[in-house]
């Protein structure tokens, strides 16, 4: 995925991936505070082996900075 994050008060992102029975118990990754340019690619690696049952669910979570001088955004999500 493509990740944007400018600004001086940018709180964290946490990627999470679920099993598809509502428990999202693994974090792919986590981003805080400001990142320099425009957009940046982000590469995650997935855990093997993954849900026996074939479902895989992922969740973004992001929690806000001390103000409100930050923007984030998330573009291209893609598993391949």
């Amino acid at each position: 995925f493509d990740l944007s994050r400018v600004g001086a008060d940018i709180g964290t992102l946490d990627v999470l991936m679920g099993d598809g029975g509502g428990s999202f118990s693994t974090l792919l990754g986590s981003y805080t505070g400001e990142a320099p340019g425009d957009w940046s690619p982000q590469v995650l690696t997935l855990p093997t082996p993954l849900p026996t049952n074939g479902n895989v669910q992922f969740q973004f979570v992001y929690t806000r900075g001390s103000d409100f001088r930050g923007d984030l955004a998330i573009d291209n999500f893609c598993i391949f």
